[in-house]
Formats: C-alpha cells, structure tokens, sequence
C-alpha cells in the first residue's frame, strides 16, 4: 500500500495563553475558554467569509490523536495547521475543542459579527449547515475520556443547548437523515 505522511510543526508553544469567559444569551451558562487568537498566536491567522448557523443539532468528535500528549495547545495549533496547510480549509473546523485535563478551546474564528456558537464549521462530511461542532482531544477508541473533558464537554453543550434552545433528549431530521440532537 502507498499513501502520503504529512509532518507538522506548527512551532513553538505561546508562552501566554489567556483565558476567556464565554456566556449564552441568558447568562446562566458559563465556561471559560482559551481565545483562538491566543493560542493560534505566530500562525497565519484565517481569511474567509463567516456565515451564520442557526444550530439545530450538537456533533461530539474525538481527534483521534494521541492520549498522551498533555502539551494540549500545540495539539490544537497541530490540528489547525492539518485542516488549513494539509485539508487547504480556511480555519479549524470544529467551533470548540475539549482537550484532556479539560481545558476548553475555541475553535472556528467567529470574526466579528458572530460568536463561536453560531459561526458555521468545516466537521461534519459537507452537511455543516445547522450543526455546531465540539472536538474531544484523544483517541476514544482506545481510552475513555478524562472526566475533567466530560465535565468541560457538559458545559459546552449545556450552553449551546441554552443558546439555541435545543431539546437535548430528542431527535429530528437533519438534511435528510434523522439525527439525535446531540450526536457524535
């Protein structure tokens, strides 16, 4: 067999990474997150129209990566670098990542019109449209998640549940097929 290997070095680590506290409309839900500016810091930064999501549906992925690797912000500058250098998409595809330790992480640059709810992402085969995706750092083939991950995960969902006022529990059709509202 033949296939191709790509080695990415998206480059040191940003000494600082801030912090930021992202709320849904009610404010009742809170989360802090690491800003996509700070941690994609010394990386060209994304260029391309934002459109608007009006979410219907919340996609989980895991990365299916390394469950080892705790350096968790040049995991996510990696990721980056394989979806625009590699796949040649115009940013992240997920609009939030979970890593181990439970560090949340925005994915998708909303610019400045949009949040990191509603800016559609590049995640789920061509049928991006009225989903929101949330990427788990780690291979959940081989391990379970952290709990501290689940518990991050859980307040992600919870505030795009909130946001968008989503029945968690139920289903219904997403171009298509029948989806769980919460699905991975």
């Amino acid at each position: 067999t033949s296939g191709t290997v790509y080695l990415i070095n998206s480059g040191d680590t940003p000494e600082r990474i801030e912090v930021e506290r992202l709320l849904d409309n009610s404010e009742c839900i809170a989360f802090e997150a690491v800003p996509q500016e700070s941690w994609r810091e010394g990386l060209n930064a994304p260029s391309f129209d934002r459109a608007r999501n009006r979410v219907t549906h919340l996609i989980v992925h895991h990365t299916a990566g390394s469950n080892r690797n705790t350096n968790y912000t040049q995991v996510v500058r990696d990721i980056y670098l394989l979806h625009t250098e590699v796949n040649q998409w115009s940013d992240i595809g997920y609009n939030f990542l979970v890593a181990q330790d439970g560090t949340i992480y925005e994915g998708r640059d909303p610019g400045d019109d949009l949040t990191e709810f509603e800016v559609r992402g590049a995640h789920f085969c061509a049928k991006n449209t009225g989903v929101m995706g949330i990427a788990m750092l780690g291979n959940f083939e081989t391990a379970s998640p952290e709990p501290e991950a689940l518990t991050s995960l859980n307040k992600v969902l919870a505030a795009a549940a909130e946001e968008f006022s989503i029945q968690v529990d139920t289903s219904s059709n997403h171009r298509g097929t029948v989806l769980t509202h919460i699905a991975g």
